[in-house]
C-alpha cells in the first residue's frame, strides 16, 4: 500500500512492502522537492 502527502513544496511517498520474520512492518520512504504537478 502507498501513501502520497503533500509537505509544503514537496511531498513524501511512503510503501508498505510487508513484514520480515519477525513480523516487524517494513517500509520505503521517499521525498521530493519538486511539484510535478505545477509543471
Amino acid at each position: 500500500m502507498a501513501t502520497i502527502r503533500k509537505r509544503g513544496d514537496s511531498y513524501q511517498i511512503r510503501v508498505s512492502v510487508g513484514y520480515d520474520t519477525k513480523g516487524t512492518g517494513n517500509d520505503l520512504e521517499a521525498r521530493t522537492g519538486h511539484d510535478a504537478a505545477a509543471d
